[in-house]
C-alpha cells in the first residue's frame, strides 16, 4: 500500500515538473483591433473627412535634405575653379516686405497659395515669431564667362547675426513652369566663396509641380527634385556651386553656379528662403491643401493663420536670355510685355494675379 502511494506521488511530481519546464504556449487572446490605414488614434480619415479650415494643424513633417555629416572629407576636395564677381547684370526684382506687419502677426501681401507664391516668414499657428533672415526683399542675377550669380537680399540676419536658413536658386530651362534645377545653400557664411552647405539637385523625371502648373493640386504624386548631383564639393564636378554672404551687402546671400550645369542660354529663374527646404516636396503647394497650409492673410479668416506650411518665402520668376511672351507660367508681371500682362477678355472667375500675370485658380 505504501509502495503504491509513493509510486503515485512520484508520478504526480514528474507531471508538475514537466509542465513547469515545457515551452510557453502562444496566447489564445484575439489580436487588438487594427486602425484603418488612414486613421491615427481613432481620428477621422483625412481622405474622407478633410480638416476644418480653422483646425490647428501641426507644423510641417517635411524633412529637409541632409547635408554630409561633419566627419565627411569635404575639406579634402580639391577645387579647380572658384567664382569671382558678376560682370553683367541679367535681371533683378523685388519681393514683399513683411517686416512692417510682423507685429500684427500677418504678411503684408504677396501670398497667393493657389499659384505657388509664398510669403510666410513666420512660425506656424501663432505667427508670433517673424524671421527676417528668410524674408526676401530683392533678387538679382548676373554672370561672367563661366558663372551665373544670384543675389538674395533678406530683411536681416537672425538673432545670432547669422543666416541660419536654406537659400535656393530654382531654374526652369524649358519654360514650362516646372523647375528643372534647384541649387541650395544652407547656413551660408561671410568670407570667401565656399561649397560647404551647398547642394545641387535635378528633377530627373519631370514631375516637379504635380499635374497643375503652377497651381495647387494635392496630393503630390511625384518625388520632386529627386537626384542629388552635387553635395558640398562631392560630385562629378567639385566646383559646380558655391555660396557666401555678399562682401558688398551683409544682408545678401550669393549663390554661384557653373553655366555648364545646364548649358541653356534661355531660362526662367526664381529664388527661395526657408528655415528648411524639402527638395522632394516641390512644388510645396502641391504637398498640402490650402486648409492644411493655412494663410498669412487675415482676410482669409477661415484659413488664417499659416499652419502646415510655414517659415518659407519665395519669388515669382524672371527671364534670362530671352524676351518673354507673358504666357510663361510663374512669370513675374514686371517681366511680361505691357500688353501681355492683363486679364483675359472674359475676366477671371477667381480674380487676377498681377504678380503671376495669370488668373487665380480656385
Amino acid at each position: 500500500m505504501l509502495h503504491n502511494r509513493l509510486k503515485l506521488l512520484a508520478v504526480s511530481l514528474l507531471l508538475v515538473l514537466g509542465a513547469a519546464c515545457s515551452p510557453q504556449q502562444p496566447s489564445t487572446l484575439p489580436p487588438a483591433p487594427q486602425q484603418p490605414a488612414n486613421q491615427v488614434d481613432g481620428s477621422p480619415s483625412p481622405t474622407n473627412a478633410p480638416p476644418s479650415p480653422t483646425t490647428e494643424l501641426p507644423t510641417p513633417t517635411l524633412e529637409p535634405l541632409p547635408l554630409l555629416p561633419s566627419s565627411s572629407p569635404v575639406a579634402s576636395v580639391v577645387h579647380q575653379a572658384k567664382p569671382g564677381n558678376p560682370s553683367e547684370v541679367l535681371g533683378k526684382g523685388n519681393d514683399q516686405d513683411s517686416s512692417a506687419t510682423a507685429s500684427q502677426k500677418r504678411a503684408s501681401g504677396g501670398d497667393v497659395y493657389s499659384q505657388g507664391n509664398l510669403e510666410r516668414p513666420f512660425n506656424a499657428n501663432s505667427m508670433d515669431i517673424y524671421y527676417p533672415e528668410i524674408d526676401i526683399q530683392q533678387m538679382g542675377l548676373g554672370e561672367d564667362g563661366q558663372w551665373i550669380y544670384t543675389t538674395i537680399t533678406l530683411k536681416g540676419a537672425d538673432k545670432n547675426n547669422k543666416f541660419s536658413g536654406t537659400y535656393a536658386l530654382e531654374i526652369d530651362v524649358d519654360l514650362d513652369g516646372r523647375g528643372d534645377f534647384l541649387i541650395l545653400a544652407t547656413n551660408p557664411a561671410a568670407g570667401d566663396w565656399s561649397t560647404d552647405g551647398v547642394q545641387a539637385l535635378i528633377d530627373s523625371n519631370d514631375d516637379v509641380g504635380n499635374h497643375l502648373i503652377p497651381g495647387s493640386d494635392p496630393p503630390q504624386t511625384g518625388d520632386g527634385y529627386d537626384k542629388l548631383i552635387f553635395n558640398q564639393g562631392i560630385g562629378d564636378d567639385p566646383d559646380v556651386a558655391w555660396s557666401r554672404v555678399s562682401p558688398d551687402d551683409p544682408n545678401s546671400i550669393q549663390i554661384a553656379v557653373k553655366k555648364s550645369l545646364f548649358n541653356d542660354i534661355a531660362y526662367l529663374w526664381g529664388v527661395w528662403a526657408a528655415k528648411n527646404l524639402t527638395p522632394g516636396s516641390f512644388d510645396l503647394n502641391d504637398h498640402f491643401t490650402f486648409a492644411e497650409a493655412g494663410s498669412p492673410d487675415v482676410g482669409y479668416d477661415i484659413y488664417y493663420p499659416i499652419k502646415a506650411l510655414s517659415e518659407v518665402d519665395n519669388t515669382c520668376r524672371l527671364p534670362a536670355g530671352f524676351q518673354p511672351s507673358g504666357t510663361e507660367p510663374a512669370l513675374c508681371s514686371a517681366a511680361a510685355p505691357e500688353d501681355a500682362c492683363s486679364p483675359p477678355p472674359g475676366g477671371c472667375q477667381y480674380g487676377w494675379n498681377p504678380q503671376r500675370c495669370s488668373c487665380i485658380q480656385g
